[in-house]
């Protein structure tokens, strides 16, 4: 009897533990995709703020294409027509900030907000977790005009 008690509360034991270390795990994994996404949406950043085309190649996948509305028509850009945007050297004055992330396994969605001298841009971003890293594979973007108090 004693026995089957002692099993039973071993299995309940052992029942519980692993109930409680599986959230415990993906929450750890969660944490760490997190803070990778994170550095992924730095360079992003970084590929703006200072026009450096390596920074964007290591949070743009190849062959992501930035896709907005231009007067109402869908318009998409690829990636080596992007970066001509950028002039080598040319400091561009903004302010970027990640607005949210969300994450399920593999894939990820986050909403930036990059204020520039007159407009501000708000992206979203699909990243998807590749055998290199998390990588932006899709950008979808609209802006409008700052407003002043002038």
């Amino acid at each position: 009897m004693m026995t089957k008690i002692c099993k039973a509360a071993t299995l309940f034991i052992l029942w519980g533990w692993a109930l409680l270390s599986v959230p415990a795990q993906a929450q750890s994994q969660h944490k760490d995709d997190m803070e990778l996404i994170q550095e992924v949406i730095k360079h992003y950043f970084e590929g703006g703020a200072n026009s450096n085309i390596a920074s964007f190649k290591k949070a743009l996948h190849p062959k992501t294409y930035l896709k907005f509305s231009k007067e109402g028509v869908y318009t998409e850009i690829d990636m080596p027509t992007y970066y001509g945007f950028y002039k080598a050297g040319k400091v561009n004055q903004r302010v970027s900030k990640i607005l949210s992330i969300d994450i399920t396994d593999s894939a990820a969605a986050a909403k930036v907000s990059i204020a520039g001298k007159k407009r501000v841009f708000t992206d979203y971003f699909t990243l998807l977790k590749l055998k290199d890293g998390w990588k932006i594979v899709s950008k979808t973007s609209t802006n409008r005009p700052i407003k002043t108090n002038r």
